[in-house]
């Protein structure tokens, strides 16, 4: 007896995508096939109807007949790409780290009706990002979480540590999941500075923000208080220094 799994939609030709084999072929009297279909990760496209067909027949000659069964999936889509604003409290983006308390919103991201609620995750990393050859996030960025799935598209009280590069860049990535879990993303820059305070200063300004915090219950915000104190601890300023590397 074969068995083979074939797209009847013509969207593709499934043996080129497939991660297992597609065909297979067993004696009558062998246990029950199994022949499961496996397709890696975006192999279907979002809004578009795939119909895959299971058919069997005896293998013993090309006129037997064919028996099939049929599978028709519509594949979900993400949410319409929208917007990350960064608000410093005066409608800019630049602030000064452990001074400076942002407000982060996503804006205009839709689904389909049936796909909500929206869950919106903030997160950022010092620099800029990087993308691969599909447009998405690169595993080999750096994030740091400020809230995860929140049903609220706005995360106030966010402090951000100083940023790299000449333009001291904070990058701020918002990802927008619907409740099947497909997801959508962008991305904005801030501009955060280092403050300009003593050991001793920092230290004092560290402890009272970890308390208030703390206090409040808000354990994201001790989270990116002690991120963005270890990021100053462990800059180096070579400006009073002649040879920095000395």
């Amino acid at each position: 007896i074969s068995a083979q799994w074939s797209l009847t939609t013509e969207n593709f030709q499934l043996s080129d995508v497939a991660s297992a084999v597609t065909t297979a072929v067993v004696a009558p009297d062998a246990p029950v096939l199994m022949l499961p279909l496996v397709l890696p990760p975006g192999s279907l496209q979002g809004g578009v109807e795939y119909t895959f067909r299971l058919s069997g027949s005896y293998d013993d000659s090309s006129s037997s007949p064919v028996g099939y069964s049929e599978i028709t999936l519509a594949v979900n889509t993400p949410p319409t790409v929208g917007v990350v604003t960064i608000d410093n409290g005066l409608g800019g983006r630049e602030g000064i780290s452990l001074e400076t308390l942002f407000k982060l919103s996503a804006n205009n991201f839709v689904d389909d009706v049936e796909d909500y609620p929206l869950r919106y995750s903030f997160s950022y990393a010092v620099g800029s990002l990087a993308l691969d050859e599909w447009g998405r996030l690169s595993e080999s960025n750096k994030l740091f979480g400020v809230v995860t799935d929140s049903l609220s598209n706005v995360k106030e009280k966010v402090l951000l540590p100083s940023g790299s590069g000449e333009n001291s860049t904070v990058t701020i990535v918002v990802d927008v999941g619907d409740k099947y879990g497909a997801k959508s993303f962008a991305q904005n820059t801030a501009i955060v500075t280092a403050p300009t305070h003593t050991l001793a200063e920092l230290s004092s300004i560290s402890n009272s923000l970890t308390t208030s915090a703390l206090a409040e219950g808000d354990v994201s915000l001790v989270f990116q208080v002690l991120s963005s104190t270890a990021a100053l601890l462990n800059s180096v300023n070579c400006s009073p220094a002649p040879d920095c590397s000395s």
